[in-house]
């Protein structure tokens, strides 16, 4: 039966033969028809071979985003180990640096040399440089005992002149210090002014009322002749003149025993001061001196030989003329006086008389400084003060003792170990103070000239 398509066909006049043309032409236009069928797929396989290469790159970017988020992580997790390592080792070296500063000068380095090898690492002592930095520090400690001991050498010194020298040439750095010498000279000048060659107050309280009493009869006498002579009458006395001249010698002799110290002077050539200039330990050794006269210095040194090398565990023992007081002004063993025998000469109405009287002089072996009056009243000076400074010091710690005592009893635990162990320094500095004032005391009393009525228990 035909298709309704045929019947189509046969009604409007299409039902005639196909030309071999007309067959060329349709297999043409089904092939073409297959090609762009082709064609699209082949063009939608590509599109999809490109998104599954995006896809593919998508997931490659995330997994090294994950990587790198990771590696992130880990580097951060070492860096904060590194940093605390690193903050950890950097605070001891600081607690340990500061610790250091607060000790005295000559047991710094050894105290941070102990500490570095025995808490510090020693990776990062050498990535920081911190012995470099510590052997700065080794040197800067050994120039500042070196200044420490120029600086007290020039404070004791009793020139003007080689305290204002050794400023010129750059002895002393610190600006503070280099103030306290200048003013250190100024007193000296001050000083200077008012010196005399002679001090009555060096006598004792009899020589002293003996020399004012000649004094008085030789002003008397010399204004007498003195009269005489201007007024041209004969002399009412002939052995005025001789009278004169004997209380003159008489109060000559008094005054050489109340001489004072002669003003230091002193003396260097150009050559000597470029030559302790460019020597440091020449320079040192000279200002650690008592010599004034560096030229005098100099040569004594070449034409002696070298000092021994002193091993760290050795112990010297200093001569007694070297014997230097150190800053606590103690350690002077042995009193310095000895009993002696002396005449006075009493004025009385009879005439002057002589007597042998007790009294106590300076022993030979007594250290150099200590012979000169005015070094010695100075020391005592300084003793005084500071057993003063020492008892007030003692009087308030033994208030604080009181005070913590009383409160240690209303406490416990934790509290009253923190106060105990105050108490317990706080004694511990009572002690050391008690221990200093008896050596200032003991070095007083043995400096400082007894009493002639002592005199005989002395003996």
């Amino acid at each position: 039966m035909a298709s309704e398509y045929d019947i189509y066909r046969a009604y409007a006049g299409m039902n005639t033969p196909q030309s071999k043309f007309d067959y060329f032409l349709d297999g043409v236009q089904r092939l073409q028809k297959v090609a762009n069928e082709n064609r699209r797929l082949d063009l939608q396989e590509k599109r999809l071979e490109k998104e599954d290469d995006r896809a593919q790159d998508r997931l490659d970017l995330q997994v090294s985003q994950e990587d790198r988020m990771q590696q992130q992580f880990d580097y951060n997790k070492n860096k904060d180990i590194e940093d605390r390592k690193y903050n950890k080792q950097m605070q001891a070296w600081n607690s340990i640096t500061d610790f250091a500063k607060s000790l005295p000068e000559g047991v710094r380095y050894n105290f941070m040399e102990k500490q570095a090898n025995s808490v510090m690492d020693a990776d990062f002592m050498d990535s920081q440089n911190l012995w470099d930095n510590m052997k700065a520090f080794k040197e800067a400690e050994e120039d500042g005992i070196v200044q420490g001991d120029m600086y007290y050498n020039l404070k004791n010194e009793d020139s003007a002149d080689k305290i204002e020298q050794a400023l010129k040439i750059g002895v002393i750095k610190d600006n503070t210090k280099k103030q306290h010498l200048q003013n250190r000279i100024n007193n000296i000048r001050k000083a200077e002014k008012k010196w005399k060659p002679f001090d009555l107050d060096l006598l004792s309280f009899k020589d002293k009322s003996t020399y004012e009493a000649i004094k008085a009869d030789y002003d008397d006498k010399l204004e007498m002749l003195m009269s005489e002579k201007t007024s041209g009458l004969p002399p009412t006395d002939p052995d005025l003149g001789n009278k004169v001249a004997t209380l003159e010698t008489q109060l000559k002799g008094y005054q050489k025993r109340a001489s004072t110290a002669p003003l230091p002077e002193f003396t260097a050539s150009t050559e000597s001061l470029q030559m302790i200039t460019d020597d440091d330990d020449l320079m040192t050794a000279f200002f650690a001196d008592q010599s004034n006269n560096l030229d005098d210095f100099i040569k004594g040194r070449s034409g002696s030989p070298e000092p021994a090398e002193v091993k760290p565990d050795s112990v010297t023992t200093t001569p007694p003329d070297t014997i230097k007081v150190d800053d606590d002004s103690s350690g002077i063993q042995g009193s310095i006086w000895k009993p002696a025998q002396k005449e006075v000469q009493i004025q009385s109405a009879g005439g002057v008389s002589t007597r042998t009287v007790g009294d106590f002089e300076i022993s030979d072996s007594a250290p150099e400084f200590l012979k000169d009056p005015i070094r010695r009243k100075n020391l005592e000076n300084k003793l005084s003060s500071d057993i003063v400074d020492h008892r007030k010091q003692i009087d308030s710690i033994d208030n604080q003792l009181k005070q913590m005592d009383g409160v240690m009893k209303t406490l416990s635990g934790t509290q009253l170990e923190k106060v105990r162990a105050r108490y317990d320094k706080q004694n511990l500095k009572k002690q050391g103070l008690e221990n200093k004032l008896q050596e200032y005391e003991s070095s007083l009393k043995n400096i400082k000239k007894p009493n002639v009525n002592t005199l005989a228990s002395v003996e």
